[in-house]
């Protein structure tokens, strides 16, 4: 890369496409400090990982993590119908670079099965696919009610052993008032949304009346600030508390298992077509080769019914 910098070197080898990428994938892989070059630490691969090349060999191809597996290049997400008594057809295949989050997915499957006439009653969804607005939006624009668990509440006060959680606080939506478990009402109340977009509100409790609560150990961790509650608007929060609720009803968790049946659509053409190994470079060619390698499993159990 150095060489190319120089003054002499030939006219426009700088901006050739093919230099460039070569560039892009040394700034991922190496980094110089004060002249001695090293390759990059792992965390600081995952930094920016979208924007970056993995490979001159195939630009599109990007690096991800999940539950300890690491790879770089793309991601698969399959669709499949789960009727009892019918066979089981896979209905839409999605790919995607490997950095892209599986949550943006469940829109655009819904859309791409509605376009095709092919959108389900009942869409049974992992819960990195699900989420409160998917969950209202699906509802409201093509009547498809979504299945399945979504992603647990990770804040402080639901790790905290005997901490009041949002579930303990009346939310009058009409009012625009929050409830807390002594009585007490909220008194500012602000509709905004997260830096991705999300709309959320964000109610805050009067400091005077958190400072004299007889239970604010049990609620708030800051020693003078006021407690303060943030969720989503009125439909998306009542999806999404209806949503972790089924979860732990033993007759919803006995219905979700037919799900189970695409974990063994992907098993097999894991283990039987391959298809964790691209077999071509680009975005466009690895699509290709996971349509056809599930029309091969859809041919293979023709052959074995028959």
């Amino acid at each position: 890369m150095a060489l190319i910098a120089r003054d002499d070197a030939p006219q426009g080898s700088q901006h050739l496409s093919e230099v460039l990428t070569l560039e892009r994938c040394w700034q991922r892989q190496f980094t110089d400090l004060n002249g001695v070059i090293r390759f990059r630490l792992r965390s600081e691969l995952v930094k920016e990982r979208a924007m970056h090349v993995e490979s001159p060999y195939d630009p599109e191809a990007r690096y991800s993590t999940k539950r300890g597996r690491e790879w770089r290049g793309y991601k698969v997400h399959v669709s499949e119908t789960c009727d009892d008594g019918l066979p089981h057809l896979i209905t839409q295949v999605a790919t995607t670079t490997a950095e892209v989050q599986d949550a943006p997915l469940g829109q655009q499957i819904q859309t791409d099965l509605f376009r095709r006439d092919l959108q389900p009653t009942e869409h049974w969804v992992d819960a990195g696919y699900n989420a409160a607005e998917l969950i209202v939006r699906a509802k409201e624009q093509h009547g498809t009610e979504i299945i399945g668990p979504v992603r647990p509440n990770t804040s402080q006060a639901y790790r905290t052993a005997g901490a009041f959680t949002l579930r303990d606080f009346q939310i009058d939506w009409e009012r625009q008032k929050a409830i807390c478990p002594q009585g007490e009402e909220s008194e500012r109340w602000h509709a905004t949304k997260r830096t991705t977009g999300q709309p959320i509100v964000i109610t805050t409790f009067s400091a005077k009346t958190c400072q004299q609560c007889p239970v604010r150990a049990h609620c708030v961790t800051s020693e003078t600030k006021p407690k303060s509650l943030t969720f989503q608007p009125q439909a998306q929060q009542e999806a999404l508390h209806a949503a972790r609720d089924a979860m732990v009803d033993p007759e919803a968790q006995r219905r979700y298992q037919r799900r189970a049946g695409i974990e063994g659509t992907l098993s097999q053409g894991v283990r039987a077509f391959g298809l964790r190994n691209c077999r071509y470079r680009g975005l466009q060619k690895a699509r290709l080769q996971h349509v056809l390698t599930d029309i091969l499993q859809f041919r293979s159990r023709g052959r074995e019914v028959r």
